[in-house]
């Protein structure tokens, strides 16, 4: 090996592959100003790339944790979970019946600011889920 990488090799069994090498990447560059506007969209955006696209799955306690503690954190003046909440039940999470015990546990065991325990929990849980969905 010379350090150089073989095209013919990498992309004789994935064509998008082939084209993103010949033809480039198109790439969408939303300006910043927009996350000043509308501050909840780079989330929005990161969690809709995050996501599982092979089948269709609801959130499940984690993931509508973690989105209640982003929702809440990111409203203007303040954390406001009663908004976030309200937010998070547009969605109709399986937990719904229950949003306030998982706003509870949010708040309780979350890790504080940026809630990084929740974050580093969904990080960790997230292949398992992934392979348990039909």
């Amino acid at each position: 090996m010379n350090g150089c990488l073989n095209i013919i090799q990498y992309t004789q069994d994935d064509a998008e592959l082939l084209s993103i090498i010949e033809e480039g990447w198109e790439w969408l560059i939303i300006p910043w100003q927009v996350s000043q506007k509308w501050p909840d969209l780079p989330d929005l955006f990161q969690g809709a790339l995050n996501a599982d696209h092979t089948t269709y799955s609801m959130a499940t306690e984690l993931e509508t944790a973690c989105t209640l503690a982003a929702l809440a954190e990111g409203a203007s003046g303040g954390v406001d979970y009663e908004t976030a909440k309200q937010i998070a039940l547009q969605s109709k999470p399986p937990c719904s019946a229950y949003l306030d015990t998982v706003c509870e546990f949010v708040k309780l065991y979350g890790g504080g600011v940026g809630t990084p325990v929740l974050k580093y929990s969904l990080l960790k849980a997230r292949p398992a889920i992934a392979a348990h969905q039909l």
